[in-house]
């Protein structure tokens, strides 16, 4: 896909800076750090010694895949990484919480195909597209994982990261 290398250079970019940051925790090359590590270490602060970063799913707000609301799109905030240990709002860019719906997980129910998840009952998919696509109907659960407005849907990628919301 032409567009791997504008999705993943910035998770690689992060990755890298993580990476970077725990071997200078772990083998410190000047004194100051050095000094950091023991201070972190003498006073048990775990918070300093791990990033956190590895463990969390990297969030897609800029890539060409993602088409992010415009500022009058009903107050639907624009994606962005929130601070480390923190969950997302659940928007265009970010991987869909995975929460239990009555045809199974929301992110497997995502892996076989497109995925518009919607409240209303006049969507319908043509059999024009690439790849599958499937509608699945709002439940209150997942209507309130998303914080989904009435009237929208959202456009789930195979991936299960979020492509967009389009408003009612």
């Amino acid at each position: 896909m032409g567009t791997y290398d504008d999705e993943r250079h910035a998770a690689a970019v992060e990755n890298l800076d993580v990476t970077s940051a725990t071997m200078r925790f772990l083998v410190p090359q000047n004194d100051s750090e050095l000094r950091h590590r023991r201070a972190v270490l003498a006073g048990g602060r775990t918070s300093e010694v791990d990033s956190g970063r590895f463990a969390e799913p990297f969030w897609y707000p800029e890539s060409p895949l993602t088409t992010v609301p415009i500022p009058s799109d009903a107050g639907r905030p624009r994606p962005s990484r929130p601070p480390r240990g923190e969950l997302p709002v659940p928007a265009a860019g970010t991987l869909v919480p995975d929460v239990r719906t009555a045809r199974g997980r929301l992110r497997d129910l995502a892996r076989t195909g497109f995925l518009l998840i919607t409240d209303r009952d006049d969507v319908a998919v043509d059999g024009h597209f690439p790849a599958p696509v499937r509608v699945l109907t709002t439940t209150s659960a997942v209507t309130a994982a998303l914080g989904a407005y009435p009237g929208e849907t959202w456009v789930v990628r195979p991936d299960a990261y979020v492509a967009a919301v389009v408003p009612a």
